[in-house]
């Protein structure tokens, strides 16, 4: 976060490397990298990048679910974007780059209150560890611009999902942890035409926290078939915590079990 970074060849061509593209016209990476803070004293800031290269993430994701998930409804689809779109996504693969290192910004952007004892000698060190999501993911999103810009849309979409492809099978998987219930109950009722059936099985933990085991039963064919369909759209697991507090369903034969 130096200031003249437009007159720093050497961290410019670090970021590039990092970023895996090269520009042509590094005006549009250093004005990607400028926070507003900075405009009063630079005339220029990343805001304007900022807008037109949401735009840009936004069609590139949903052009990628699209294609990628093939079984997955529109419901499905708007979920994992709203995620992977987001501020904490975004912060996320900003930080993974070390995005944060070469922002300008002005001084005291970055004072944010240590979380622990030390944390002020760790902020004064590493500044831009202490940056705001907000900061971090919009000149993400200034930089897909500025690479558009440079290089045109293929470009920009690569440089997308060179970043973004773990963040979205990460996304994924967590929406899938956590909504393990409502997507199978989804499946069940349009691939069966009929409703799925719970278990509770058994019970363990104090009466605030507790866990439940619970098994699904379906009438009309034997859940272990289910499960191998619909666990193949919902990450590859047979099971899954995380629908309420502490719940693992599975999915077994109701053959088997004489339900």
């Amino acid at each position: 976060m130096a200031d003249g970074l437009t007159d720093a060849a050497e961290p410019l061509a670090e970021l590039e490397a990092a970023l895996g593209h090269r520009f042509r016209d590094r005006t549009l990476l250093t004005q990607a990298l400028t926070h507003s803070s900075r405009k009063p004293e630079l005339r220029y800031s990343n805001e304007r990048l900022e807008f037109l290269g949401d735009s840009i993430l936004g069609a590139a994701i949903s052009d990628y679910l699209y294609r990628r998930f093939p079984d997955y409804s529109e419901g499905d689809l708007a979920r994992v974007k709203s995620v992977v779109v987001s501020r904490v996504v975004l912060a996320r693969a900003a930080r993974e780059m070390e995005l944060g290192k070469y922002l300008l910004v002005a001084k005291g952007v970055a004072n944010v209150p240590p979380a622990e004892p030390d944390g002020a000698a760790a902020v004064a060190a590493h500044p831009h560890r202490a940056l705001p999501p907000s900061i971090l993911a919009d000149a993400f999103e200034a930089l897909i611009a500025a690479v558009y810009l440079d290089a045109g849309i293929a470009a920009a979409y690569d440089f997308i999902l060179r970043h973004m492809e773990k963040q979205i099978e990460r996304t994924r998987q967590e929406i899938a942890r956590h909504n393990a219930k409502s997507l199978l109950q989804e499946w069940v009722q349009r691939e069966m035409s009929s409703t799925p059936v719970y278990k509770v099985t058994a019970e363990t933990g104090p009466d605030h926290v507790k866990s439940f085991e619970v098994l699904n039963f379906a009438a009309s064919e034997s859940l272990l078939r289910l499960c191998e369909k619909s666990c193949s759209c919902l990450g590859g697991a047979e099971s899954y915590s995380g629908f309420g507090r502490g719940v693992e369903i599975f999915c077994v034969s109701s053959t088997e079990n004489n339900m």
